[in-house]
């Protein structure tokens, strides 16, 4: 009988317990088809974790989003829904970003490319300011934005450090706020998370 790759692989893994792997052994997975492109997984610290599902309010928030940033962030593009490799093992997946227009059919999008990354939270809210967002700050992008469904507002982090962002600044309905690092973009509430739910 043959053994295919994912057995081996899988045979391997429980013979000698978690292990942590490389971006270079990430990326490889998805070459070879070991993870396959429907399953939504991302790389953090050498931890290839399972995503949350995406529901209808988070799809239409990033849609939304999508629209109202990519009139706004010119010459600059808006990236949607892809990994961004970081230092250390960690390759995450934004919901958004905002990104200085490159060629990015032959390498990895990198955190010097991105001028600031969104997240839209709803049961990923915690998962995103406690592990991804300290992520964003260690690597240097400039600022993370949190569009929380949960509370129906959006956060600005700023000042990035080794430790995270410093400066957080929140709005709610019928408010907006602009990005420190692009001031043209002014994000009014209301456009990027829709109608309030009843």
């Amino acid at each position: 009988m043959v053994v295919g790759i994912r057995e081996q692989v899988e045979t391997v893994l429980k013979a000698s317990g978690p292990r942590r792997f490389t971006v270079a052994e990430y990326e490889r997975m998805h070459e070879i088809g070991l993870i396959a492109e429907h399953e939504r997984v991302e790389l953090v610290e050498g931890r290839i974790l399972e995503m949350a599902a995406i529901g209808f309010r988070h799809a239409n928030t990033v849609f939304l989003a999508n629209i109202v940033l990519g009139s706004l962030v010119a010459p600059h593009g808006v990236s949607v829904q892809s990994p961004i490799g970081l230092s250390g093992d960690s390759m995450p997946q934004h919901d958004l970003a905002v990104v200085r227009r490159e060629d990015f059919s032959r390498r990895r999008m990198v955190a010097s490319d991105v001028l600031f990354v969104v997240e839209v939270a709803d049961s990923s809210k915690r998962f995103d300011l406690t592990v991804k967002f300290p992520r964003y700050a260690a690597a240097g992008i400039p600022e993370g934005w949190l569009f929380d469904l949960t509370e129906d507002r959006i956060q600005r982090h700023s000042d990035p450090g080794p430790d995270g962002y410093r400066q957080v600044t929140s709005v709610g309905r019928g408010e907006s706020l602009a990005s420190l690092v692009l001031p043209s973009v002014l994000i009014v509430v209301d456009e990027v998370l829709g109608p309030p739910v009843e």
